[in-house]
């Protein structure tokens, strides 16, 4: 499973728990800053794998800022720079939103895949044109997430209690899930542990 971090302005994870979790989770990784009223997004997928050095010397540059950290481990679609997360879910001038997912959503795994994973290694066998390669969260986002707050209510905002419990009703225990705006506080979903070094 994946890992997801939020870094208060000024807050740093201790580099020897962040470097165990980028090499359990070594798919790729997202770092979401947001800063007066703006999110900047920085995303890799790494040839090689997540860099632990690179990766922390970005949060440590940028600890001036609230950061949000999503460090991939593959379980569903393709290891892609399009299935590095968060995902951006809506821009307009009234608010930006993005996304990240911990977990598999089974209901939104795409029908026709063909990649699996041997010995943590990716195997796509037998691909072909007609296979969907996007991972569940990136399905989730595109068919569920962005159609349904495209739709909300404009004075509605992702604090709404019953809009989180619309978008919690395709959640198990074993999943977790940020909504980050850029001016209102995440929309935290699933079971949140608060670990603090």
């Amino acid at each position: 499973m994946c890992v997801i971090l939020q870094l208060e302005k000024g807050q740093m994870i201790d580099y020897k728990r962040f470097e165990t979790a980028t090499h359990n989770n070594w798919h790729s990784y997202g770092i979401t800053m947001r800063d007066n009223g703006r999110l900047e997004t920085i995303k890799d997928c790494p040839e090689g794998g997540n860099d632990p050095e690179k990766i922390y010397k970005i949060l440590d540059k940028n600890k001036d800022v609230e950061r949000f950290v999503h460090l991939r481990y593959n379980t569903v679609g393709e290891t892609s720079l399009e299935n590095c997360q968060p995902f951006g879910v809506l821009s307009s001038k009234k608010e930006d939103l993005v996304f990240m997912h911990n977990g598999t959503l089974h209901e939104f795994k795409p029908k026709n895949s063909s990649t699996t994973f041997v010995n943590n290694q990716q195997v796509s066998s037998n691909v072909d044109d007609d296979d969907d390669v996007r991972s569940d969260s990136l399905v989730f986002v595109e068919e569920f997430l962005t159609p349904l707050l495209a739709s909300w209510k404009p004075s509605t905002s992702i604090e709404d209690p019953f809009l989180k419990k619309v978008i919690s009703k395709s959640w198990t225990a074993n999943n977790r899930g940020i909504v980050i705006s850029n001016k209102k506080s995440p929309l935290f979903l699933g079971a949140w542990k608060v670990i603090k070094d």
